[in-house]
């Protein structure tokens, strides 16, 4: 993963295919980085300027770069842990991210069902 500041952003199209309509943009980062991303409307998810962070992910048939953005989550709890200790957190809220990516849950249930986990597997231990 890497971080970097946004330079510019450039329209680079837009195709249909089973999941909808989607527009290409060409991004190029302050670290020298230039890769292209697809997103669901005609405008960027970001700004020049802005600080994201991304990975690569592969290449087109062109050999241009594929951006994956990566989201920082941040919890709801202003990144205190449930237990005081971390015991679990991590894992649950890791799960229950994957879950919302593999498109299980929708995304505003994922705190919740990693309480959820949480409260399931602290009850089973301690059972």
């Amino acid at each position: 993963m890497q971080k970097s500041n946004i330079k510019s952003i450039i329209p680079n199209g837009e195709f249909s295919n089973d999941y909808g309509k989607f527009f290409g943009f060409r991004y190029e980062f302050a670290n020298g980085e230039v890769g292209l991303a697809n997103h669901k409307t005609n405008e960027p998810r970001y700004k020049v300027g802005d600080s994201v962070s991304y990975e690569i992910s592969g290449s087109d048939n062109f050999g241009n770069k594929r951006i994956k953005f990566i989201e920082e989550v941040k919890p709801q709890n202003g990144g205190k842990t449930r237990n005081g200790n971390g015991q679990y957190d991590t894992m649950c809220l890791s799960y229950a991210k994957d879950l919302v990516i593999a498109k299980i849950i929708p995304f505003e249930k994922m705190y919740e069902i990693s309480d959820e986990m949480h409260d399931y597997i602290k009850e089973k231990r301690n059972g």
